[in-house]
């Protein structure tokens, strides 16, 4: 046997302790905590469909959840110039003879009469008119040049108008118009409302216009409105895991342009199985009685197990946490609080 320079034997060991640190290296496990300092953004919908009031209350406030402010409401006539004659009518039930804003036209069963009923097809309930006396026992809308409703949602910030219904909007040399303003009294947005005829529904689009103060409807009409259609954009403070995780929203950011993936239980229930492109996001939920994985999910990418995934909040898990070909997106608990973004420990 030959033997080595003292030399070569050294540098022999030197690879050795060089292959040794980099298999250390690659399976250490990557420990993180969570940053609490962060916010999200979280945008919430409602529609103002005045169920909650009965036929001839006086609407001057409305209030739905929080974090929704109440938001005010006037409806504004000549003929009572120091009233608000903003008014429940049911339009279910038709009083004051208005069968012109009666719901759904009498071609779908309901009460509306009327030439343009072939658009009010459903039952709109309890709708919003401004009073043509003010009298609470007989509801009846009024025609008058000039007389509007106002919205004020100002105690709300990041407010978005998407959409109203209107009824009953017939053709006038005085069109029916709406305008969104915001806390400047600034316009931005402007439109007349196209008449759809006596007894119609009218579905109007406000192109989801943002940072809405106030909003002025100019009836120059007869009818009603109904189903104003909103979003409202909040801060919510994250959290760590507080309980069981209930959704995981991952990206994949492997090294092909496509690669199937899926996401077992514990006890091998596929939850998604999907091919995913570059980039693309997919969200998985919790599969047990209380909506929640269990004590882990197991991810798989190109049939090959790539992590396993402890779920019950005992691993430190949350949006910037990342694995073999995919990253955490987001992340809910079971107390409906968003998982704050993880960091990794140095």
């Amino acid at each position: 046997m030959k033997n080595l320079p003292l030399f070569s034997l050294a540098m022999l060991s030197l690879v050795f302790a060089c292959e040794t640190d980099t298999d250390s290296q690659l399976t250490e496990t990557i420990n993180y905590r969570y940053n609490l300092d962060q916010q999200f953004s979280t945008t919430q919908s409602y529609i103002i469909d005045f169920e909650d009031f009965t036929a001839g209350d006086i609407v001057s406030e409305i209030n739905i959840d929080d974090p929704f402010e109440n938001t005010l409401v006037e409806g504004i006539t000549m003929i009572f110039p120091n009233s608000n004659n903003a008014m429940i009518f049911d339009s279910s039930n038709p009083t004051g003879g208005d069968f012109d804003i009666g719901t759904p036209n009498e071609i779908y069963g309901g009460p509306g009469i009327g030439s343009g009923g072939a658009s009010n097809d459903i039952s709109l309930g309890n709708v919003l008119i401004l009073s043509e006396d003010l009298d609470a026992n007989d509801p009846d809308d009024i025609f008058e040049i000039g007389a509007s409703f106002v919205f004020d949602f100002s105690a709300n910030n990041n407010i978005t108008l998407t959409s109203f219904d209107i009824l009953d909007i017939e053709a006038s040399s005085n069109p029916s118009m709406v305008t969104l303003f915001n806390m400047e009294g600034i316009i931005l947005f402007s439109s007349e409302i196209s008449p759809g005829g006596d007894n119609s529904k009218t579905t109007v689009d406000l192109e989801n216009t943002t940072d809405i103060a106030f909003m002025e409807i100019v009836m120059n009409s007869s009818g009603a409105i109904d189903n104003i259609a909103l979003e409202i954009e909040t801060e919510e403070t994250c959290v760590e895991c507080d309980s069981a995780i209930t959704e995981l929203t991952f990206k994949y950011i492997g090294g092909s342009q496509e690669a199937p993936v899926r996401v077992e239980t514990s006890d091998g229930i596929i939850i998604f199985n999907s091919v995913l492109e570059l980039n693309e996001e997919f969200t998985v939920t919790g599969n047990t009685d209380n909506n929640t994985f269990g004590d882990e999910i197991i991810l798989f990418v190109d049939n090959e197990q790539v992590a396993t995934l402890i779920t019950d909040c005992s691993q430190v898990i949350g949006p910037g946490f990342i694995i073999p070909d995919l990253e955490i997106v987001s992340g809910i608990t079971q107390s409906g609080n968003q998982l704050c973004p993880v960091q990794q420990m140095f």
